[in-house]
C-alpha cells in the first residue's frame, strides 16, 4: 500500500541516531531554517533542534521524507520550542 510509505512522516515521528559525535541522522525533518560550519538549526516535529558543533556540513536533506544526515564534530544538541528561530529557510538561502 502506498501510504504507508508516508505515513512516517505524516505521524509526527521524530528521532536522531549519532553515531560517534561525528554523524547525526534526523527524522521528522519539516524545514532547515540556518546553517553554518558551527550550528544548523531545523524545525522539526518536535519543537526546533539546534545542533551545535565544528565542521558541519548537511550531507543529505530530503524534506518530503523528512531525513536530515550531518556529518562533522557534533559538541551538542537543543531543542526549543520557539518555531520563530531563524525566519530564512534553506531555499531562500540558496537563491539569494
Amino acid at each position: 500500500m502506498i501510504l504507508s510509505e508516508k505515513k512516517a512522516h505524516t505521524d509526527a515521528d521524530h528521532g536522531l541516531e549519532l553515531s560517534s559525535r561525528n554523524r547525526l541522522n534526523a527524522s521528522g525533518v519539516k524545514e532547515v531554517f540556518n546553517f553554518d560550519d558551527s550550528s544548523i538549526v531545523a524545525d522539526t516535529e518536535k519543537g526546533v533542534l539546534t545542533i551545535k558543533g565544528s565542521e558541519l556540513h548537511i550531507d543529505k536533506l530530503n524534506l518530503e521524507m523528512g531525513e536530515l544526515s550531518v556529518n562533522g564534530s557534533i559538541d551538542g544538541l537543543l531543542y526549543s520550542d520557539n518555531h520563530h528561530v531563524g525566519r530564512t529557510s534553506l531555499l531562500q538561502k540558496l537563491f539569494k
